[in-house]
């Protein structure tokens, strides 16, 4: 009983981790839901910011995000919002 006490106890602990995670909106980078500007820069610096700050979550609300490659970073994810989409370059 005492060891399903503490599996419990140890999967509460992580999922609580899960849900401590930082979101960090995409317009707070300067990254433009346009369509037409080249997000990459942005885009990049946002990802380093958020590893750099022991990771976190960068959600892209409503709008069309043009970006060339970048490079996603330990314990950073992205998150699309319900009509947020991301072109390729």
């Amino acid at each position: 009983m005492r060891k399903i006490l503490l599996l419990a106890a140890a999967a509460l602990l992580f999922s609580v981790q899960g849900l401590a995670q930082n979101v960090y909106k995409a317009s707070n980078f300067n990254i433009k839901s346009d369509g037409v500007r080249d997000n990459t820069a942005s885009i990049q610096g946002a990802i380093d910011f958020i590893a750099s700050k022991g990771g976190g979550t960068l959600e892209f609300s409503v709008g069309r995000y043009i970006t060339g490659a970048v490079q996603l970073k330990s314990g950073v994810s992205i998150r699309l919002r319900e009509g947020a989409v991301i072109v390729g370059s």
